[in-house]
């Protein structure tokens, strides 16, 4: 088949077919691999037909394997590419239908329920950048981006927490999931409950990347996710913490999928409030005026749930004269370049190391002072963090108390239907 580059760029998706195939066939493209590597024995295979005028020809092959020790939260296997190559040498017509390869893959996988991930050259991915390919970046784009001018991407609900190692050998690392129809989402919103989750699967969910804090909970606490019950889709989080001086409970993340219509987001995200009144008799939740999502203050417009007026937060002694405007101030980049341009600010930070206790080891244990100081020393991206996190921006306290019953007990609302999540360790 003898093809103009006009007429391999016009080829779609609808054009491209995969055949499953012996492990054999791999002989006629591993010369045109990028990568010099022998096929895996567990390897499952196809080969990619190409159909233009009712003439079909074989243009590429790819290949997938299983991710060992990797699942979703419901203890689905997780597959990744292992292979993905067409028979041509690299130009725009090669990566355009290289592209169109590996998206079949992925949609193929993501058809039978499976997560899917996927790592490539940074020139061969280059193309999911773009929103309209159903590719979105891992969790770790933020960090690559700020700390060494890379980008890291991943699917809409789906993470791959490996990126940012790939970048550093010239990889990227993605995520193929199905983005849900509007009708999907109208009957996960009608079918959905509130659960309590572990909460590894709120900080390896995609849901977490949305909130401007990140996917880290922090501390001890509990999850809670709202989940449609039809395909265990999780449309929400509610993340719930007792700090160890205090008896009150603190909602300390509220996240609703931001690709929800308004009414169907503000329905999920009252949902997980109510849930929170009636499994806590107490709670309180402080909030940034200006950082949460879209339709984040209206959650808590429920009969029971107390707002404050909006008040600014307090700036630390560490920080008294810094000359920054609050609106730079609220800029995780122009924090990070202020501590690298400004060292005696930097040294400031490290001397009031104490006060910044929110910087945690896995499980919650805090980091002796002289471990964080040393962190903070030696990571300017830290100390711009720590700058960062302590902006004083207009703040909204939410709380919640119920009602006490004449036998001195709390009032609570009808017990939570609730089913424990269970993922694999």
């Amino acid at each position: 088949m003898q093809l103009t580059s006009t007429q391999i760029m016009q080829v779609t998706h609808e054009q491209i077919t995969l055949v499953a195939c012996e492990q054999k066939q791999w002989q006629h493209f591993k010369d045109f691999h990028y990568q010099k590597l022998p096929l895996s024995k567990s390897a499952k295979c196809h080969l990619a037909v190409l159909d233009i005028n009712g003439t079909s020809a074989v243009i590429g092959f790819c290949a997938a394997i299983v991710m060992h020790g990797k699942y979703d939260a419901f203890g689905t296997n997780a597959y990744r590419a292992h292979k993905a190559v067409v028979r041509m040498p690299e130009s725009p017509e090669m990566f355009h239908l290289w592209s169109l390869v590996s998206d079949k893959e992925a949609q193929l996988w993501v058809a039978q329920g499976v997560l899917f991930y996927s790592r490539a050259p940074i020139l061969y991915a280059a193309y999911r950048d773009n929103p309209a390919t159903h590719w979105v970046a891992t969790c770790k784009d933020a960090d690559a981006r700020q700390l060494r001018g890379e980008r890291s991407h991943e699917y809409k609900w789906a993470v791959s927490g490996s990126d940012k190692a790939a970048q550093k050998i010239g990889y990227r690392s993605h995520e193929y999931r199905k983005a849900l129809t509007a009708a999907d989402i109208a009957e996960a919103v009608t079918n959905g409950a509130v659960v309590p989750v572990p909460k590894d699967v709120y900080s390896n969910h995609s849901l977490a990347q949305q909130h401007f804090r990140g996917s880290n909970p922090g501390g001890y606490g509990k999850c809670f996710a709202y989940v449609f019950e039809g395909n265990d889709t999780i449309l929400g989080f509610a993340l719930m913490k007792r700090y160890t001086r205090s008896a009150t409970v603190t909602l300390t993340r509220l996240i609703v999928d931001s690709a929800l219509p308004k009414d169907e987001n503000i329905f999920v995200g009252q949902s997980l409030v109510k849930a929170m009144c009636r499994e806590y008799p107490a709670w309180h939740s402080v909030t940034s005026v200006s950082q949460e999502a879209e339709f984040y203050h209206a959650y808590y417009q429920l009969d029971g749930v107390l707002k404050s007026e909006p008040t600014p937060r307090k700036i630390l002694a560490a920080f008294a004269g810094i000359p920054i405007s609050i609106d730079d101030w609220q800029s995780r980049e122009f924090c990070d370049a202020f501590v690298q341009r400004n060292p005696e600010w930097h040294e400031k930070i490290i001397a009031n190391a104490q006060h910044f206790g929110h910087l945690v080891r896995p499980g919650g244990t805090p980091l002796p002072l002289a471990e964080l100081q040393n962190k903070i020393l030696n990571e300017t991206w830290t100390a711009g963090r720590i700058l960062h996190r302590h902006c004083p921006t207009m703040q909204i306290t939410y709380s919640f108390v119920a009602a006490i019953q004449s036998g001195g007990c709390p009032a609570r609302a009808d017990s939570l239907s609730l089913k424990t999540i269970v993922t694999h360790q």
